[in-house]
C-alpha cells in the first residue's frame, strides 16, 4: 500500500508537472504570437506611411511641374523633410533629381554605343579615382555586338571562363548594383560610384542645375573640377536657366561636342525612412513626371 501510495504521488507530481510545462508553453506561444502580431502592424504602418510620404512627394513635383519651367536644389522638392512625428511613427525623406546623375543607359542606345557617353563616364570614374576604362566595361556589358571596345573590356568570352559562366547582358541596365556583374567593379567601387550614376529606363539629358562638380567636370573636357565647383557654388544662387548660359561659361566647347542637356528633368528618386515603435521601415522609388498628370511609379523598393 505504502508503494502504491508512493507511486500515485510520483504520477501526481508528474502530472503537475506535465501541465506546468504546457502551460508554460502554450503563455510563450500565445506571448510571441501577440508580438508577431504587434510587429506585423508595426510594419503594415510603418509601410503605409511611407506610401502616404510617397504620395506626398508627388504632389510636391506635380506641383512645381506646372509652376515652373526650369529644376534646381534651391526649390521646394529638393529641401530634405526633417524627421516628422505622424501619429505614432516618425517619417523623414528627401527627393533627389535623377538627372543630376550619370544614366548609365545612355552609354549605349538602341545596342550601339555612343562615344560621347563614353567619354564621359570614363572622365567621371577618373574625378572618383577610379580606372577610367572601367567604362569600356560597362558599355560592353550592354551592347548588342560581342566584339571588345579595348582589351580591358570584356565580353561573352571572359564571362562565360568565370564559376559559374554567364553572357553579357545585352540589355540596359535594370539597377546600378548590375555593375558588380560586370568586369573589374567591386563593391567597394560600386559604393564610392553609386551617388553619381542612376539606370534610367530611357535617355534623358543631364541636368546641369543639379549635376555634381564631378559630373559637370566630366560633361566639359577643358572644365577642370575646381572650376566646375565654382560653378556650382554659383549656380546655388543663380541656377541656369537655359543650357546656353552654361555653355558660356565653358568657352570653346560647342553643344555637339556634349551629351544631352537640360535646365529641366523629369526623373527623380525618392527615398523615405518611416519608424513605427521597433520597426525601421525604408523605401526608395523612381518617379518620371509627366506634362498635366501626376508623376509616375516608375520602381519602388524597400530598403
Amino acid at each position: 500500500m505504502i508503494r502504491s501510495r508512493g507511486s500515485a504521488i510520483v504520477a501526481a507530481l508528474l502530472v503537475v508537472a506535465l501541465v506546468a510545462v504546457i502551460g508554460g508553453r502554450v503563455l510563450m506561444v500565445q506571448g510571441m504570437s501577440i508580438n508577431q502580431s504587434e510587429a506585423r502592424d508595426d510594419y503594415d504602418i510603418a509601410r503605409e506611411t511611407a506610401s502616404a510620404g510617397l504620395h506626398w512627394a508627388r504632389a510636391i513635383l506635380y506641383d512645381d511641374g506646372r509652376r515652373s519651367s526650369t529644376d534646381h536644389l534651391g526649390e521646394a522638392w529638393a529641401q530634405p523633410m526633417p524627421p516628422t512625428v505622424v501619429g505614432e511613427a516618425t517619417v523623414s525623406g528627401f527627393i533627389e533629381d535623377a538627372q543630376g546623375r550619370f544614366n548609365l543607359n545612355s552609354l549605349a542606345v538602341k545596342g550601339k554605343i555612343d562615344p560621347l557617353a563614353l567619354a564621359v563616364f570614363a572622365r567621371l570614374l577618373s574625378n572618383l579615382s577610379l580606372p577610367s576604362d572601367l567604362a569600356d566595361s560597362a558599355a560592353d556589358w550592354i551592347d548588342e555586338d560581342d566584339e571588345l571596345i579595348s582589351q580591358n573590356s570584356a565580353e561573352s568570352g571572359y564571362y562565360l571562363g568565370l564559376q559559374p559562366p554567364y553572357r553579357p547582358s545585352g540589355l540596359p541596365y535594370g539597377s546600378v548594383e548590375e555593375l558588380l556583374r560586370v568586369r573589374g567593379f567591386s563593391p567597394t567601387m560600386l559604393e564610392k560610384l553609386r551617388p553619381f550614376v542612376i539606370a534610367l529606363p530611357m535617355p534623358a539629358p543631364v541636368n546641369i542645375n543639379t549635376a555634381s562638380p564631378e559630373l559637370l567636370s566630366a560633361l566639359v573636357p577643358s572644365l577642370s573640377p575646381g572650376d566646375a565647383g565654382r560653378i556650382a557654388a554659383e549656380r546655388e544662387r543663380s541656377p541656369f536657366k537655359s543650357t546656353a548660359e552654361f555653355l558660356d561659361r565653358v568657352p570653346g566647347v560647342r553643344s555637339d561636342q556634349m551629351p544631352p542637356l537640360a535646365v529641366q528633368s523629369q526623373f527623380f528618386l525618392v527615398s523615405g525612412s518611416v519608424r513605427q515603435s521597433n520597426t525601421h521601415y525604408q523605401v526608395a522609388s523612381l518617379l518620371q513626371r509627366q506634362e498635366s498628370r501626376w508623376p509616375r511609379i516608375v520602381w519602388q523598393m524597400p530598403q
